[in-house]
């Protein structure tokens, strides 16, 4: 850990405390969210939750805590919405589909709209709900949710009010984002 090169009289810790309290946050989130994945995924290899990491950058100028975050496998994004290996979000919803493929009218229609083949090849065709539809797995975001506040005041005892109100108002750049996309 880097030590500051000047004190601030008015922070109510010195940096020291806030760099190892900011990674305590980290950590204690990074800890429930491996116990949510733990609990809600069996079928997965394991690598999702062994990878999943905390990691507090130090500002290279005084070596105080600039930002938090997490590091994980990228089908984690995918296990969060639900999707992948034949299911879409279509809405709110987790339905089963299939790609289009070359020879299909389909595939000849999106042509004749003008459709690049790329295009086409990123297009999902719905199919009817299995039996057991597929359940979005949230596993990091109420866990940041819950711990926000926390957060903003480790930064307000350190920084003041005015970083505590920037942290509340930029923690949803942490989570997961779930953006609602329209199936063509």
């Amino acid at each position: 850990m880097i030590a500051p090169t000047t004190t601030n009289q008015d922070n109510l810790i010195t940096a020291e405390e806030f760099n190892r309290r900011v990674k305590q946050w980290g950590e204690k989130v990074r800890a429930e969210s491996h116990g949510a994945l733990t609990a809600m995924t069996k079928d997965y290899s394991g690598r999702l939750r062994s990878r999943l990491k905390d990691v507090v950058s130090l500002g290279k100028d005084d070596g105080v805590a600039k930002w938090v975050g997490f590091r994980f496998e990228r089908y984690g994004v995918f296990v969060s919405y639900g999707v992948g290996r034949g299911w879409i979000r279509q809405g709110d919803t987790v339905v089963r589909a299939r790609r289009v493929h070359k020879g299909e009218e389909i595939y000849t229609q999106l042509r004749n709209k003008g459709y690049s083949k790329k295009e086409i090849a990123q297009y999902s065709i719905p199919l009817s709900s299995p039996a057991k539809p597929r359940v979005p797995k949230n596993w990091l975001d109420p866990m940041i949710d819950r711990h926000i506040a926390e957060l903003a005041d480790i930064a307000g005892e350190y920084y003041g009010d005015e970083s505590m109100r920037h942290v509340l108002e930029e923690f949803d750049r942490m989570r997961i984002v779930k953006k609602t996309t329209n199936v063509k």
